[in-house]
């Protein structure tokens, strides 16, 4: 079995990506694949260096013009990667009454500082650090609204540490099962030299013990080269767990594969 999607690609809409979308789109139709999801950066902290980036307009005209191109070969879908959308729920709320497939909310800037900058760990105790960094995803997912939650355990990637509360994430976990939010397996550590993907299979199996089942994948991939990186190792791990079923977003649908 193969999991013949991508469902966390970046393209020059994301203001830290290098790789234009067709490019994407070539590489995955390459590669077998029958799905490819843009979830472009959209940032609203104006510490973040996306803030103000991003151009929805500009991202729908050109999936429709790959549609056009590429649509009897792939199947491309319209997504967003939203940071922290219990900051914003003005702006949160018009994205999901736009026709995305596939909504991604992310933990990446705790205050004024993004989660993998190294001063954090050098100014706040680790476990404190942690502690804050679960307390803000929990924050996110009561909020809800959105398919998936991305890179669960990102802070692991800034710190070389993995800290946590088997308590706070069975809390987050469960809240995620009553507000139909999946679980991403994000497989960029592969590129990163990072032994297990975000999150490890042991929080997956968590999530799973919570009542969690749906599971999507995603390269997170940002520059030529990098889509579907990962996605297939981690594939042969994460499908076994017990309970998960691994699947795709169609106009906000999960459609188990």
């Amino acid at each position: 079995m193969k999991y013949r999607a991508d469902m966390h690609v970046h393209s020059t809409f994301s203001c830290d990506s290098t790789c234009v979308a067709e490019d994407h789109v070539r590489d995955a139709i390459e590669k077998g694949m029958h799905y490819i999801c843009f979830t472009e950066h959209y940032d609203l902290n104006p510490y973040d260096e996306g803030f103000g980036y991003y151009r929805g307009d500009a991202v729908s005209a050109e999936i429709e013009r790959l549609r056009d191109r590429y649509g009897s070969e792939i199947t491309i879908l319209k997504g967003v990667e939203f940071s922290e959308p219990h900051l914003y729920p003005r702006e949160f709320e018009a994205i999901t009454r736009e026709d995305y497939d596939y909504i991604l909310a992310s933990i990446h800037f705790l205050d004024d500082r993004f989660v993998l900058d190294k001063t954090l760990t050098q100014t706040i105790p680790s476990q404190q650090l942690f502690e804050r960094y679960y307390h803000e995803t929990l924050q996110a997912v009561r909020h809800g609204g959105f398919d998936a939650i991305a890179h669960f355990d990102y802070l692991r990637r800034g710190s070389g540490l993995d800290l946590y509360d088997k308590d706070i994430l069975t809390e987050i976990f469960r809240t995620m099962v009553k507000q139909n939010i999946t679980l991403e397996i994000n497989t960029q550590n592969e590129r990163r030299g990072i032994a297990l993907p975000f999150p490890t299979p042991a929080k997956a199996e968590l999530y799973a013990q919570a009542g969690g089942s749906r599971i999507t994948f995603g390269s997170d991939g940002h520059h030529k080269g990098d889509l579907g990186s990962g996605i297939q190792a981690a594939y042969s791990s994460y499908a076994g767990i017990p309970g998960l079923v691994p699947g795709v977003f169609l106009k906000r649908q999960f459609i188990a594969l």
